[in-house]
This record gives structure tokens, C-alpha cells and sequence, in this order.
């Protein structure tokens, strides 16, 4: 709910969010403050076990887009911010990068391995620090402007979600059943945009990309 900086500083795993004496029919989050439901729906994104954010949004001032899937310590993402395109990839303890010239030349990388899927090296962990469900699930809590105290019920999709606002005009739809999932996110402001967290559980089969090579290698 606030720009796109922290929405993408994404990362562990916590036990699901339940309620207890709540509707039958819902997870009782209708019931709480705006506040108790953003605290909820923060520890049951670290519970997941995956799920798939994306969406459009404006940084520095340019259109952007993110398409990133996250299950356990495996990420897949794509993200074009101010005409830069990166890809980035995470199996294990290994780091695949592949992008424009743009996005390389931002990152300090050669320009020589555009279109080249490279093996990233300690120096270059920085990239990645922020790809996780623990900073994707703490983003939630930075706000752009207070919170309105009073939840909302919204049909989301054909699915019961309560709604939290900022006072800006920002949205965040939150599951009404089950875990207390966020579902999506509205931005107003300078920094708006849509962004939508689906495919919870999802297995993506996330593998390390073939042909990378070191930066060591390219040098050669």
C-alpha cells in the first residue's frame, strides 16, 4: 500500500492466521479494526507456502510492471521499471540475472551480456535482498498515509474479502475465509498502481536457467 520500493523489498515462514468464535461463513476479520486485520493478513503471507505477486505500478515518476513468484527460499521475477527489463532467478544459494542493456548498466553489470542469463556473485546478493515472503509481507506496513479505522466487506472476484484503507485513497483487499491472504492492492498517489497477489500454494517449478555463465567466464 505504499510505493513500489517497498512493495518489492520482499521475505520465513510463520504459522497460518486463524480466528476463533467468528461467522461460520467467514474468518472473522470483519470484526477487527483496520490495524488488527493489516496484522493478520501480514502474518498469514509469511505462512504461505507460495504465491505469485504482480501487477502495474509507477516508480520514478515511469510506468512499471512486476510479475514475481515466490515459494520458499525459490524466486522467479521479472520486473521493467523506466523502459529496463530484469529478469532474476533464485535456486538455492545461486542468483541468475538476465537483462537489457538499460537494466545492466543500472546494476553495474557488462553491457556485453545482454540476452545472457549470468551467474551472480556475492557482491551482487543486494539484488535479491528483498525477494522474500518476510519483506514482501513487512511492505504491507508501510503506509503512505494513516489508516482508516473501519473495515469494509467487498465481494472480490466472487470471493468475500474485508477492504482496509489509507486515508489517500489507497485499498487493500484481504481474504474473508480461509487465511487472512492479501488479494489485492490499490495505490493512489504518485506511486499508484494495481497489484495482485494470486496462485497461493502453487508449486512453480522454479529451476535454474540453462547456458549461465560467471561474470568471470564473460570476461574471458
Amino acid at each position: 500500500m505504499s510505493g513500489p520500493s517497498h512493495w518489492l523489498a520482499i521475505i520465513s515462514v510463520a504459522a497460518a492466521f486463524a480466528l476463533g468464535g467468528c461467522d461460520a461463513d467467514t474468518n472473522g476479520l470483519e470484526r477487527m479494526s483496520s490495524a488488527q486485520v493489516l496484522q493478520a493478513a501480514v502474518a498469514a503471507l509469511k505462512a504461505a507456502p507460495s504465491v505469485r505477486f504482480s501487477g502495474d505500478i509507477v516508480s520514478d515518476g515511469g510506468p512499471g510492471e512486476i510479475d514475481l513468484r515466490i515459494q520458499g527460499s525459490t524466486i522467479s521475477s521479472t520486473l521493467t521499471v523506466g523502459g529496463a527489463r530484469t529478469e532474476i532467478v533464485k535456486v538455492g544459494d545461486e542468483v541468475y540475472l538476465r537483462g537489457d542493456e538499460p537494466a545492466l548498466t543500472a546494476a553495474g553489470l557488462p553491457a556485453e551480456a545482454v540476452g545472457t542469463w549470468l551467474v551472480l556473485g556475492a557482491e551482487h546478493a543486494a539484488l535479491v535482498a528483498g525477494y522474500s515472503l518476510d519483506s514482501l509481507a513487512s511492505s504491507l506496513t508501510d503506509l503512505d498515509s494513516p489508516l482508516r479505522p473501519q473495515v469494509e466487506q467487498a465481494m472480490l472476484d466472487g470471493r468475500k474479502t474485508v477492504v482496509i484503507s489509507q486515508q489517500n485513497g489507497s485499498r487493500l483487499y484481504i481474504a474473508n475465509t480461509g487465511p487472512a491472504y492479501p488479494l489485492r492492492g490499490m495505490l493512489a498517489g504518485a506511486g499508484g498502481g494495481h497489484l495482485y497477489f494470486t496462485e497461493y500454494g502453487g508449486d512453480f517449478q522454479i529451476s535454474a536457467p540453462t547456458g549461465a555463465v560467471s561474470l568471470g567466464d564473460l570476461a574471458l
